[in-house]
């Protein structure tokens, strides 16, 4: 039903004018002619930069070190993750902040797009610490998490759940992380040469998962209003990547 009155309203809004009922409190009305216009980059809000800006980081960081180790399997996931978060990323900067309405197929369409690249994001990052600085768990393991998560994301495109089952997905694929991430710190516990690349990126991972799940993912999955814009989101993921391309220079982190 919202996104046939989004398309709706984008209908209306396609014709020259639109002529517009106002009612004021007192009772009183008068009608006022519009005529829709394009939409200035100046008028475009800063979470919308905000996530196109941490889509374009965690995809360029993530690339980078893929092409410089693309015979590491880590580097894969982590360069995987940051397809992700650009996937997520760059709709949400879209849809989240129309300013009136965009055409509800569009819409969907971009929603699509988000929920996957929230997916690969998730499950990437799990994997990832799975597999850096040590590997750790069993083959089947990955297969096993990639698999169930892949499952609840179909049953959620396919729209068999709720739109709140999204964001039970994404708390299931933020706890792997810190799990994976945690297993990691016990197995390098003793191992001064790998110990602080991996806390290195625990700091930023550790803030980036309680800011999606206290501030947006988990107030959703619970019904309550979200604390945090989705773009401001985007950016402590961001921020992750930023971890990573200087924990290259001061930590050597993939051998490089």
């Amino acid at each position: 039903a919202f996104l046939d009155g989004q398309s709706a309203i984008v209908a209306v809004l396609a014709e020259k004018s639109v002529r517009a009922a106002l009612r004021a409190r007192d009772g009183s009305a008068r009608e006022i002619e519009l005529a829709p216009a394009t939409r200035p980059l100046a008028s475009f809000p800063p979470t919308f930069w905000a996530s196109l800006a941490a889509g374009l980081v965690g995809l360029v960081v993530g690339v980078w070190v893929w092409m410089l180790r693309p015979g590491d399997a880590a580097a894969r996931w982590l360069g995987l993750s940051g397809l992700g978060l650009f996937l997520a990323a760059v709709p949400a900067s879209i849809y989240s902040t129309r300013e009136l309405a965009i055409d509800g197929g569009f819409q969907s369409r971009l929603s699509v797009v988000n929920h996957v690249g929230g997916f690969i994001l998730g499950l990437s990052l799990a994997i990832f610490f799975l597999g850096f600085p040590n590997r750790i768990g069993p083959r089947w393991l990955r297969f096993a998490m990639s698999g169930a998560f892949a499952a609840w994301l179909a049953l959620d495109l396919a729209h068999v759940t709720t739109p709140v089952h999204f964001y039970t997905l994404d708390l299931a694929q933020m706890a792997s992380v810190l799990i994976a991430w945690g297993a990691q710190a016990v197995v390098t516990r003793h191992d001064a040469d790998k110990r602080p690349a991996l806390l290195w990126l625990g700091v930023a991972s550790v803030f980036g998962v309680a800011a999606a799940a206290l501030g947006m993912i988990g107030p959703i999955a619970l019904g309550a209003e979200p604390l945090m814009s989705q773009g401001y989101l985007f950016a402590f993921f961001a921020a992750f990547f930023g971890t990573v391309a200087v924990g290259v220079g001061r930590h050597h982190m993939f051998d490089l």
